[in-house]
This record gives C-alpha cells, structure tokens and sequence, in this order.
C-alpha cells in the first residue's frame, strides 16, 4: 500500500497501515474497481474490434476532474456521466492499444451537484434537536473517557434504550460524530509526486497500475490530503472510548473514521457489526472490516479468527402473526448507473436484468 508512506510524509506524522486502512480503506475499495472497470470495458471493446477502428468524442480532455469532498461525494462521482467521461477519456488518451481515434471537443463538464431527495419532517426534525440536547448534557455530565460509545447501531431506538440502560451508559445519539465539516479547497495536484506502484503482472496490469499511479492522487478526496487537519483538530476535542461500536459509520463518516483511528492508536477496541445482507459476498469488501476491528459481529457462519455470530441488530422482537397466505413485499433497486466494485446488488445493465427477472417472477404468480 504505497500510499501509505506518502500519507504520514505529506501530514508529517508517523501512523501504521491500520491506521490509514480505517480512514482511506473504504476510498480505495471502491476507486480501484472503478477504474479497473472502466479500463476493462475499453479493452472489451478492443477485443471485439479485431482490425478494426473506431472513432469517438472527448469533450476538454485535459481539463482537470473535479476533486471530490469525501468518501460520499466520491460514490456520487462515480455514478456521474460528467465524472465517467473524463476518466473515460483520460485512459483512451493513455493507451496506444485500443484502435479508437479521439476528437477533441473544446467544451467544458461540470458534475451535477447532489439535490437532497429527503428532507426532515416536523417530528423528525424536533427527534433529531432532542437527541443533540441529550448529547451536550452528557457530555457536560460524563466522564471525558466513556466506556462504551455506540454510534451508528442500527439497533431499534426502544431496543437501543435498554441497551444503554444494560450497558449503565447515558442513552443518546453521540451527534458530535456527526458534525458537519468545512473543508478547505483543494490544492493543485499537480504539484504532486505520482505513487509508485510496482507491478508483477502481465503487460495489461502494468499499463493499468501506472494509470493507478498517475491518477490517484489527482481523485483523492479532500478529507485525506488538505482536510485530514480539520479532522484531527475536531476529532481531538471529543471524548475518549474504551470500547466503540458501530455498524456502518467505518464506510461512509470522516470524522467517525478519522476519531476511531486516533481512538485505536491509544488503545480502545473497534467492535463492527453487519448492518445489511445474508449471505455474505466474498469479495465485497475483501474482509476490509474485518482488518480494522477487534471484534466483527455477523450474522452467517464465521470464517475467519475475529468474528462473532450473533443475530441482526434490526431484529429484537418475535413474529407473532404470521400468515403463509399473505401478500409479500417485492422491493428492487435500480440507484446505480455505472458498476463502482463488486456487490450483491445489481448495478449498470444489471439493474434492466433484475428488473426483467422480477417482472417474469410476478407475471408466473399470477
């Protein structure tokens, strides 16, 4: 993980792989497979030109990519038409194997921004307002260094009362984890070193790693290079934990990630559990929870040293009217339209298949 080194160098501190795993592992495990997808369609579409040649259009090629926030504003991203093009084009103009003739089109591409579809209602705005009054007279009333902190659960509010009440804890929402932060703009890339990366593969592999190493820094989000600062800095103000739990702030929260890092480094205990799913894909996240918690809470069978079964959090209350002859509940999922790694959901020209499998699944019921 070269990246590692340049991390402690660039912020001037000295911090281990697991360390920087919590905070930038989630980025990585998804801006690979896009870019190794992205290269991988274009070499299909070689292997099915033969001899042939093929012409296409490339609007501002050279213009830099927009550098995206943080982790969620980078899945946004590789959602984007605009963001696509640009990586699309940019690895066209790097290979010399592909057969296909670019046209520049003096244009430019601007990402659409992230229109919020949900928005709070009354009540749960005034929940919401409840939660953080109960979270400043905690922490006016505890200890600077708590026990437990449970953020992120996904357990049942009535549930997760009882829990607290259990665990002798104040019950609340741990809502500073949730700040929202102000990042400061992004420098000119540019300036900075590509990362090394040393292959052992085949020609393909190195033609694409040292695309890897040409780009990645240039995509990094703010919240690891210019924003890692900010983060620290509020992260540093918050309480200590003992033990920490959570079930999916470790993906997608930066300054949950970034405070749980530093927390781990002092010697509190990471306890991750599934938030989603049955069976477990393989290759989802290649046991990434797994190698940053010390403790990983599933649901299915254990295969590896670290984990416990235990049942789902969403479930603390029996079924008591079952009925075999009522209706069920058929929910699809058509979000993505680009592929961003590999997952038990359908994503791209998957989303049209899952939907025409459901289709044929109803018409036979009927």
């Amino acid at each position: 993980m070269n990246h590692i080194p340049f991390l402690n160098e660039f912020h001037n501190i000295h911090r281990d792989i697991e360390y920087w795993r919590i905070i930038v592992g989630p980025w990585l495990l998804n801006y690979i497979p896009v870019i190794w997808d992205r290269w991988e369609s274009l070499s299909y579409v070689k292997s099915q030109l033969k001899n042939d040649h093929i012409e296409t259009f490339c609007i501002n090629t050279f213009a830099p990519r927009e550098i995206p926030i943080d982790f969620t504003n980078a899945l946004h991203f590789f959602d984007s038409d605009q963001w696509n093009h640009q990586i699309y084009s940019s690895i066209m103009m790097s290979r010399n194997d592909l057969n296909i003739k670019t046209n520049l089109i003096n244009s430019t591409l601007n990402i659409e921004r992230i229109i919020p579809l949900y928005r709070l209602n009354l009540l749960q705005y005034f929940y919401k307002f409840f939660l953080q009054s109960i979270d400043k007279f905690c922490n006016l009333i505890s200890y600077r260094k708590r026990k437990f902190v449970l953020f992120h659960s996904y357990f049942p509010r009535g549930f997760l009362f009882k829990l607290c009440l259990r665990l002798k804890i104040l019950p609340g929402a741990n809502s500073f984890l949730s700040k929202e932060i102000k990042y400061p703009q992004a420098m000119n890339r540019n300036d900075l070193d590509n990362l090394n990366i040393k292959s052992k593969g085949d020609s393909n592999i190195k033609s694409f790693e040292s695309f890897l190493s040409d780009n990645i820094l240039k995509d990094l989000p703010i919240a690891y290079l210019e924003g890692y600062k900010a983060l620290i800095k509020i992260q540093s103000k918050l309480f200590d934990a003992e033990n920490i739990f959570t079930a999916n702030a470790h993906f997608a929260s930066e300054l949950f990630k970034v405070w749980s890092a530093e927390q781990k480094s002092k010697g509190s205990k990471l306890i991750i559990s599934s938030h989603g799913g049955a069976l477990y894909p393989l290759y989802t996240v290649f046991n990434h929870q797994e190698k940053i918690a010390d403790t990983r809470i599933i649901w299915g069978q254990p295969w590896m040293t670290g984990q416990t079964r235990m049942p789902a959090n969403k479930i603390h209350t029996k079924v008591k009217n079952y009925n075999k002859l009522g209706d069920i509940s058929l929910i699809d999922y058509d979000s993505q339209k680009y592929s961003y790694r590999c997952a038990s959901i359908p994503m791209g020209p998957l989303v049209l298949d899952g939907f025409n499998q459901k289709r044929k699944f109803i018409q036979r019921r009927r």
